[in-house]
């Protein structure tokens, strides 16, 4: 799973378990045909071709933020766009792996402090101990791998090109899939 699955898809407001039954596979923040190492400046969410229904696709197409989608060997990649707002207090932050930084009334709005596990018991989200910097977890850490976290630590890795862009190559000699277009005109820029 990305930390753009965990952390920012959200914004969509794309339900998880829908998204799930229809052959989702991750959120990205980059698309490496379109963007190659640029990232942070759209949302593509990728899905199973064989996997996804056509009423599905088109809940996707017609959602406020649809740009387009890319047809890519067996995914379909949608993307959407992004407020500029978004972009700074939120993808930023995010990108720089300052998780506690991430606006507060985005993680007020679409994270739970609690959540249940498959016992029925009711514990602290880790999505919520990371965006907080939670004291256990920075604790856990701590004895794990032996280093006293200071202030300015976050308390999770920060997220990697080659795992947050769809398609990464690690060389731009490296030939990059064919892809093809399908666009809505009422949704282009």
């Amino acid at each position: 799973m990305t930390k753009s699955t965990s952390f920012i898809k959200q914004i969509l407001e794309i339900p998880h378990g829908q998204a799930k039954n229809n052959g989702y596979i991750d959120a990205y923040i980059g698309y490496y045909p379109e963007s190659r190492d640029e990232w942070g400046d759209n949302i593509y969410l990728a899905f199973k071709l064989d996997q996804i229904s056509s009423d599905y696709r088109r809940f996707l197409m017609d959602h406020k933020d649809f740009m387009t989608v890319y047809l890519n060997e067996q995914d379909l990649v949608f993307k959407f766009s992004i407020s500029d707002d978004f972009k700074v207090q939120v993808m930023d932050p995010f990108k720089n792996g300052q998780y506690s930084k991430i606006d507060r009334n985005y993680v007020k709005t679409y994270f739970s402090q609690y959540v249940t596990d498959r016992s029925q018991r009711i514990k602290t989200s880790m999505n919520w101990q990371i965006l907080t910097k939670d004291d256990e977890l920075k604790k856990y850490w701590e004895k794990r791998i032996g280093v006293t976290f200071t202030e300015d630590m976050e308390v999770w890795s920060r997220p990697e090109k080659e795992e947050e862009i769809y398609g990464y190559q690690s060389s731009d000699n490296e030939p990059s899939p064919e892809d093809c277009e399908i666009s809505n005109p009422r949704y282009t820029e």
